[in-house]
């Protein structure tokens, strides 16, 4: 992916070394060039004003110089954060030669020369973006964020001015920039466009995709009807079933597929040998070995303890072991590891989160050690437990219509935590992750399946995505992958890898006797641990731009003492 910074700043107060300084700080997220425009003497609503456009690219699409960024057409430059899997389609629609294009990235300056508006750009980019888009001609300024918030997207604003001071892929960028105590910076909200138009002094904050309605009823699957509070199968259940099955199976296939064929570098695949990556990885497998292509895999274990995850990843990696289109890779981590980042990832990750640096720990020091492979882009498993309710505390769902509240709830904020995860581990090392189940298609139809359907079903969670991929794949039950329990990624990497980390930190935080204490007290000290290092790094007036975690009333207190959510 790529690392983007837009500021505007009074010409009085211009200082290019400044910027430049501040650029610097998002360059791990683009390693392969770094490009950057200055506009000098711009009226933007008042006094005279210089505009510093900024991209650090990793290169995936086209990976020459010709799509290296700021792109310009017809006086509209554009900075993007982004990998967008339909723009042949799209320029084919538009008839936008091909030959003018110069990277995926690109339709979006074509579409928008074309006339369309920024709000229906958004509509019809099928992929991941983040965007800041300027019209000379008319001194607009366009922002856009994917529906999913897949990639990172920040803004500050002056709280007197409809102006956009700046915008950054991190909070890192703002580094010197943002010195004005009026200047808030805030999360640029996913599934939103901004348009600020100059010559009319009014700006338009705006929802543009409507992905998320699974809660209207009028969208029924096929064979299934409304009865009373209740949905109810009306005709044979095992045709329904299995036309559902199918469809999750075809559309998941097809978001797998786009991503692998989108990329101009080589492809690998996580498999933690859990049930949502091992899906993935066999997809992916099936579909490479048409194209005589080999697939690589990688997990990661805590080599100081037992795996349950590096155990099933092995168990599923055997049945290939005869099949040369596929080679496995199985990367520890050690205590001294964990002990060189620990303090780097709550300013890395940008979060104070105790369940997501708990995961990203590993998923960091994984990523340290991909980037000297010669693999750039990897497809992981992120979003499967969001979209059929795969956490715990789910037995405790009331019905179906609170069922798809929460499922859709941690949809809309897993740009916070997972997405997040994925995002700063692997753009710290220069890599990027693509997350198939967060596919805009896949996630469309799963939503607007009736919440019954997604629920526990004999106490096993993702009955659904489990039978929908039981008979393509009988590596998954010869390894008994396709029935193993949700593990934890903290968890599953190692038994020992939490309670070390709790201990650890217990004794450097307090120097207490960490026997003593009870777990929930370690837990407290912990999240005390997170949050200072995340002030020390972005000062105390920044905890809002991550929300906190937190429970439906429909769950007990067992289970919020329990922490179910992941």
């Amino acid at each position: 992916m790529c690392g983007i910074l837009y500021y505007n700043v009074c010409k009085k107060d211009t200082n290019i070394e400044i910027f430049k300084k501040a650029f610097l700080k998002i360059q791990h997220r683009g390693p392969d060039h770094s490009g950057f425009k200055i506009l000098e003497s711009c009226i933007l609503g008042g006094p005279e004003c210089d505009i510093f456009f900024g991209c650090h690219r990793l290169a995936i699409t086209n990976p020459t110089d010709i799509g290296n960024q700021p792109l310009e057409l017809n006086n509209v430059i554009l900075i993007c954060n982004g990998q967008i899997f339909n723009y042949l389609k799209l320029a084919e629609m538009y008839s936008i030669p091909i030959e003018t294009i110069r990277t995926d990235i690109d339709i979006i300056l074509h579409l928008y020369i074309k006339g369309v508006g920024i709000k229906e750009i958004c509509q019809k980019l099928d992929g991941v973006f983040a965007f800041v888009l300027y019209d000379k001609n008319t001194k607009t300024t366009f922002i856009g964020r994917d529906p999913i918030g897949i990639r990172p997207l920040f803004w500050a604003r002056r709280n007197s001015n409809l102006n956009v001071l700046a915008v950054s892929s991190e909070i890192k960028g703002f580094d010197n920039l943002i010195l004005n105590k009026n200047i808030n910076i805030e999360v640029f909200p996913p599934n939103y466009c901004y348009s600020i138009f100059d010559s009319e002094n009014t700006d338009v904050l705006e929802e543009y995709s409507e992905i998320f309605n699974s809660l209207d009823t009028s969208n029924i699957p096929l064979g299934l009807q409304k009865d009373e509070d209740n949905y109810s199968i009306k005709t044979t259940p095992n045709i329904i079933n299995s036309e559902i099955h199918s469809n999750i199976y075809e559309l998941l296939k097809k978001a797998v597929i786009k991503r692998i064929d989108n990329s101009d570098k080589p492809v690998a695949f996580l498999c933690s040998g859990g049930i949502d990556s091992s899906i993935i990885f066999c997809i992916a497998r099936d579909y490479l070995k048409t194209q005589n292509r080999i697939l690589h895999a990688f997990s990661m274990k805590f080599n100081d303890s037992t795996s349950y995850d590096a155990f099933y990843a092995k168990l599923l990696m055997d049945q290939y072991k005869d099949d040369p289109s596929v080679k496995y890779h199985s990367v520890s981590f050690n205590w001294d590891q964990v002990l060189e980042v620990i303090e780097k990832i709550p300013k890395q990750l940008e979060t104070y989160d105790p369940n997501t640096i708990r995961a990203s720990i590993p998923m960091f020091l994984l990523a340290e050690y991909l980037k000297n492979t010669e693999f750039k882009v990897f497809l992981s498993g992120e979003g499967a437990d969001e979209l059929f309710m795969g956490y715990n505390y789910f037995k405790q769902v009331p019905d179906q219509i609170e069922a798809n509240k929460e499922s859709i709830r941690l949809l809309k904020n897993i740009h916070m935590f997972d997405v997040l995860r994925a995002d700063r581990t692997f753009n710290a090392n220069g890599l990027e992750l693509r997350v198939p189940y967060l596919d805009l298609d896949f996630i469309r139809y799963v939503t607007n399946l009736p919440g019954s359907l997604k629920m526990y079903c004999n106490n096993v969670e993702k009955a659904l995505l489990r039978e929908s991929v039981r008979i393509k794949h009988p590596q998954l039950v010869s390894s008994r992958v396709i029935d193993r329990e949700k593990e934890r990624f903290s968890d599953g990497c190692g038994f020992n890898y939490i309670p070390k980390l709790l201990n650890h930190i217990c004794e450097k935080k307090r120097n207490l006797n960490n026997k003593s204490l009870h777990l929930t007290e370690k837990e407290k000290i912990e999240k005390e641990y997170y949050l200072e290092l995340f002030e020390n790094y972005y000062g105390n007036d920044k905890q809002h731009l991550i929300i906190t975690r937190k429970l439906p009333n429909w769950c007990n207190n067992e289970a919020k003492n329990m922490k179910l959510i992941d």
